[in-house]
Order: structure tokens, then sequence, then C-alpha cells
């Protein structure tokens, strides 16, 4: 008893540190969990019929997009079918970030989408950083949800009974028309909380590993350790042929037709970055699942000759590799699809109920005890 009693205190004090914090992550990352899902019904511009014509090269769309943006960097160009062809316009000081929806056929600019003053970039910014300067808020997050990881275990150590009955009592309510509202809230915080205790653990430990560098280490470390597995060799056959590539073309171009030639099925997406100069390297991501990012290949290129720079794909990954690759949609519940989104966002919703129903639990305490309803030990 006397050391569930410290638990208490620790659970009691924990909770009070993290509240406002946790409600205010859990709410924003409650909303997230179905942005793209929401986006499909509000942003029809997303969309191209697929047409039997050939695709606009990444050049032409950044051409096409740069009219309307002269004095914004484009970033790259995204692929897929049946949806029009995204240029992103951003800088490395986030002072901006466009996308500019084209139609890839026709290169007819379908809109223009400012995305720093869009409603999921506001709800993003809370849950990463509170609205706050980004090294400070991304602190105070990342400090509450590791309090809020050990206030989930405390409290898993105080919901445990002592005893069979109230084990049985523990886990299902069992109200009556004469339960008062207290006891009503009680079950809430703690039957709830046990429920969706595993769920809410793992979406905290996935959005500590963006939170801490050591937590995001270490954990790198110990997936390592617990898989010895030999790193699977990387086929030496180049993931696309530079072929006859000349100094005088389009990297970008180059890299797009090569890869349309060897893909010409595709039906994923696949995003194209640009190059500044013969100097720099391009990128190209192909992301056979959309809706995820864990099954993502990511290519990296010299711009200058087309040389493999760096190229990891999903399938050759090492162990922590793919499991670092599945932390986002594990966060969001996107791994498993729409049940484990649903999954995903009952358990955030509860996880903001938590500090409310436990104010209500410490306040009510301090009233019986102020009132001498109860003893105070």
């Amino acid at each position: 008893m006397r050391f569930k009693k410290v638990i208490g205190k620790i659970h009691l004090w924990l909770g009070f540190l993290s509240g406002i914090v946790v409600f205010i992550v859990a709410v924003t990352g409650c909303i997230y969990v179905f942005k793209d899902e929401i986006e499909t019904l509000s942003r029809p511009y997303q969309y191209a019929k697929t047409q039997n014509k050939p695709l606009l090269s990444p050049t032409q769309l950044k051409e096409a997009a740069t009219k309307n943006l002269p004095d914004k960097i484009a970033g790259s160009v995204t692929y897929r079918k049946g949806y029009a062809a995204v240029v992103r316009f951003d800088n490395d000081d986030h002072d901006y970030y466009y996308n500019v929806y084209i139609n890839p056929y026709s290169g007819e600019v379908i809109k223009i989408k400012d995305e720093k003053n869009d409603f999921f970039d506001f709800i993003l910014t809370g849950h990463y950083n509170l609205w706050l300067p980004e090294k400070t808020g991304k602190l105070i997050v990342a400090s509450a949800t590791l309090i809020f990881v050990i206030s989930l275990i405390s409290g898993f150590i105080l919901w445990w009974p002592n005893n069979k009955a109230a084990r049985k009592q523990r886990f299902k309510f069992q109200w009556k028309a004469t339960t008062k509202w207290r006891r009503k809230n009680y079950d809430l915080h703690n039957i709830l909380g046990f429920y969706t205790s595993v769920v809410t653990l793992i979406i905290a430990l996935t959005g500590l590993v963006w939170g801490f560098e050591w937590f995001s280490e270490g954990l790198r470390a110990v997936l390592v350790l617990g898989n010895r597995q030999e790193k699977i060799q990387k086929d030496l056959k180049p993931y696309i042929d530079p072929g006859d590539y000349a100094i005088s073309t389009s990297a970008e171009n180059y890299l797009w037709r090569a890869f349309n030639k060897k893909n010409a099925d595709f039906e994923g997406s696949y995003e194209i970055g640009f190059s500044d100069d013969k100097e720099s390297d391009i990128w190209l991501y192909i992301n056979h699942n959309p809706g995820t990012y864990w099954k993502t290949d990511y290519l990296t290129y010299s711009a200058k000759d087309l040389r493999e720079e760096n190229v990891r794909t999903y399938k050759n990954m090492d162990f922590s590799d793919k499991v670092f690759n599945m932390n986002y949609d594990i966060h969001v519940g996107a791994i498993g699809g729409l049940p484990t989104k649903i999954l995903a966002f009952g358990a955030s919703l509860i996880a903001a109920s938590l500090p409310i129903t436990g104010f209500i639990i410490w306040r009510g305490r301090r009233k019986r005890i102020r009132y001498g309803l109860t003893q105070n030990k």
C-alpha cells in the first residue's frame, strides 16, 4: 500500500506537469489522423483524369508552375496516376510552402495552394511545437510526452487490483441508476485508460522518436542489437541505368524517362527533386503504397552524370531502418489502413480526456478532505 501511495503521488504530479500539453497534443493528433480522408473530400483539384497522351516532363511542369510563383524556388514534382502533378515550392528556412497542382498532360495550373496557411498545417504545428518557436515548442512537447509515458506506466500500476473481486470490477463499467457522476468519471479515467494504454503508449513512443535524438538513437541501437542478421547486400546492378546520359540533358527529365520506361505500369507515386546546378544531387522517392510512407524507396543521384550516390529501397533496408520507416505510419495509425486509424483516433481522444477526468478526481478528493468527508492519510 505504501508503494502504491508513492506511485499515486508520482502519477498525480506528473499529470499536473504534462496535463495541458498532453490535452493539446492529443486533440490535434486526433484531428490529424484523418487528414488524407478529409482532403480527399475537400481538395477535388488534386485529381486529374488519366488520358491517352504523354505526360509532361518535370522541367515542363516546373516552368508552368514557376510562372505563377516567379520569386519562389521549386523543390520537387510528384506524379501519380489519376492525380494532378504537384510542384512543391519551399526553402530551407520554411519562409513559404506552396503546392501547385497542374494537369500533367496539358500543363494547365489547376490550383495554387498556400500550405503554410492551411488548416492541417496549423494543426500539425500545434501538435509538434504548440504554435511556439520550433526549438522551444518541440522540447516542451517531447518532455510532456516523456512524462506522459511515465504517467501511463504509473497509472497501470495504480489500476492493477489487489484481489480478484476488484479486478473483475475494473475491467468493465458496472453503472446503475444510482451510480453518481463522480464514480462514472473515475471509471472513465481508469477503465478507458486501461483499455487504450497499449495503443496510447505506442503513439507516445513513436512521437518521442522525433522529440529526442537520444531516444531515437537509443531505440535504433536496441533494434540493431536485437536483430543480428547481416545486412542484405545491395544488388550491384543500378536501380536506374544512366545509359547514354549527357551533360547537356536535364538530369530530372532523364531520370523521369528512365523510371517510366522501367515502370510503365507503376500504380504508386514518385517524387523527383530539382537540382540547382550540375554539381548538386537530385533525388527520386518512389512510394509503392500512397497513403503510407513505409514502402518508399529513397534514391539519390549526381546531377552531373547520374551516378548513384545513395540507394535505399524498402525491401533491402535492414531491420532498424524498416522500423524507423514505419514510425510515421504507426504514429498516425495509417500502418493498417482505416481500422488502425480509427484505433489511433479513439486512443488519442481518450488520452485527451485523461488529464480532465484525472483533475476532476483530484479536485473531488480535495473537497472531501476539506469538508471532513474522508480522512487525509
